[in-house]
Parts: structure tokens; sequence; C-alpha cells
């Protein structure tokens, strides 16, 4: 019952009705048009077509019980349901064939589409590839996760690409957002009535983020592919992200002594009077002798001074003409 839902509702009183009519001499050819079409509505859900036979089993076995008084439309009976075989043999292998020239156009779709996101090193240029391209193998829409920090899962997430083929104006990026909602609140509201598909992006042993597809059953095989093709694209942009940071310039860092000689400079440039105190006192050091040196030393370096620079250096004097 479940796996035959896509046929709408009151599905088997419509199925017996159509058999018993055409029995009866009714509508010939409305069986196995009904079969006909329970079987591309299986393989366009990709369930397989065990259960249309499970079903035209179940009623073979049923009406002909009931026609064993009847064994001329007993007879009909039992070639009405091999035409009905044969037809869905013939429907199974067409549906088949369309669906793998289809799957060799998407493949070779697919190849164009995985060229361009691998030469992407580019988180922009990444978002605009999967705009472009991705209409193009018919996902309606897709969703980039990654990672805010190392620990995994982390705290918050950051949605970094939001494309939506119904959404009349794309949700801006990137969004930080709690990593246990899956999506921001407001993109979550609006796709509740949906089926998705969470991936995982990858790449070795690093684990990047998760990739939201709508799922789509005629694209089930793909979804594994375009994870690996967005993870390698992912990882190289933040490698080349990596490398921009290594070779860029430091900041230079003007230290005070740098600062302090510039400050100099400047005041001399717009005329600023020397300080010839100063430089008296500089010229005095050199011409000063050993002992006065060490004294001015000690001096210097005493928390509280008893005499003045004056003195000390009269004391000085007095001391070299003594010895």
């Amino acid at each position: 019952r479940g796996s035959l839902a896509h046929a709408g509702a009151n599905w088997e009183p419509k199925l017996v009705s159509t058999i018993a009519a055409e029995i009866r001499g009714e509508s010939p050819g409305s069986t196995a048009k009904l079969f006909e079409d329970l079987v591309e509505g299986l393989i366009e859900h990709g369930i397989d077509i065990v259960y249309v036979h499970d079903v035209l089993d179940c009623l073979r076995r049923e009406l002909l019980a009931c026609l064993r008084k009847e064994p001329d439309r007993r007879a009909f009976a039992e070639d009405l349901f091999q035409d009905v075989r044969v037809a869905i043999s013939r429907t199974t292998e067409r549906a088949l064939g369309a669906s793998r020239l289809q799957l060799e156009h998407w493949a070779r779709r697919l190849s164009i589409v995985g060229a361009c996101l691998i030469s992407t090193f580019d988180i922009n240029d990444l978002r605009q590839a999967i705009r472009d391209n991705f209409p193009v193998l018919g996902i309606a829409n897709c969703f980039i996760v990654t990672y805010e920090s190392g620990e995994i899962p982390p705290k918050f997430s950051r949605l970094i690409l939001a494309y939506d083929s119904r959404a009349a104006q794309p949700a801006v990026t990137p969004i930080q957002f709690a990593t246990d909602s899956l999506l921001p609140g407001e993109i979550l509201d609006a796709s509740k009535l949906r089926d998705f598909v969470v991936a995982p992006l990858f790449f070795k042993e690093e684990t990047l983020g998760y990739l939201i597809v709508e799922f789509d059953v005629r694209q089930s095989f793909a979804y594994e592919a375009l994870r690996d093709l967005i993870s390698a694209a992912l990882k190289g942009s933040r490698l080349v992200q990596d490398v921009k940071r290594q070779r860029s310039p430091p900041r230079r860092v003007r230290c005070k002594d740098s600062e302090h000689r510039a400050g100099h400079r400047g005041r001399r440039a717009h005329g600023a009077k020397p300080d010839y105190a100063q430089n008296k006192r500089r010229g005095v050091d050199r011409h000063l002798n050993p002992h006065a040196l060490e004294c001015r030393k000690q001096y210097s370096a005493t928390p509280e001074p008893r005499q003045t620079i004056h003195d000390l250096l009269r004391t000085a004097s007095l001391h070299h003409r003594l010895h």
C-alpha cells in the first residue's frame, strides 16, 4: 500500500473495477494502460517494480477463483493477465532505457560542473559557480554550512551559501547560527515541507561542514559526487587563503626610540631651539676623568641623592689633585 501511494487515493478499488469492466467486455486495453502508469510511477520514484507483479498475482488469484463457474470469462481473464505482464515488461524496458539515457546526459553535465567547481579557489567564486551551474543539473536548492571552530560538532556554524531556485531573492550570506538548528531559522521555516539530503563535507580527516540538498530520487545517485566536488573546492579555497595570509607583509610597528628620533628631527626642522644645557652636560661627560664618571654613575643610581651635581664634580676634582 505504501509503495503504490503515488498512484493516488483509492487506487485499489479503481484497479479492481477496471479489470472487472474489461472482463465484462467494457473498455478494452484499460487494464494494461493502468498498469503501465503504475510502472512508470514506480520507476520515476525509484521503487522496485516487483510490487506491481505482486499486485497482479494477487488479482489473478482472487479473480480466477471467482470465475470458476464461468470458463469463457476465466479463459479471457487468464489471457488478460498475460497481456498485462507483457505490457509491464515493455514499459519497464522503455522506462529504464530513458533513465539510462538521462543518466548519461547528467553524468556529462556533472563532469562540466565539476571542472568549474574544482577550478575555483575563492568562496565568492564557488558561490557564483554553484548558482550558474546547478540549474543545469536540475538541482532546486543547495545550502553549504561550514564549522566555526575546530571542535566537532561546534556550537556555532556559518551558512556560506544559500541557493534556492524558488526564492525571489537569494539569502544574504554568510550567516552564523547554532549548529543544532541545521539551518538558520528563517530559511528552515521556509523549507519545512521539503525533503532534504544532508551530506558531510570533509577532506581526508578534516571535517569542513555539511551540504544540504533537496531530495530528488532521480538524482539520488549524484549526491555523493557533488559532496566530493564541493569538499575539494572548499578545501582548495581555504588553502589559498592560508597562503595569502602567510605571504602578506607584516605590519610595521614603530618603536619609541624611532618615534623620539623622528620627533626630534621634526622639532629641528620647525626651528625649535636645541637643549644647550643637555648638550653642555654631554660635553662635560666627555672631559671628565674616569673617577668622576664613576662617581656620577653612583650618584645617578642613588634613589635619594644627598649632594648636587656641582658638589659631586667638585669633590671628584679635589680627589684627583690630591692623588
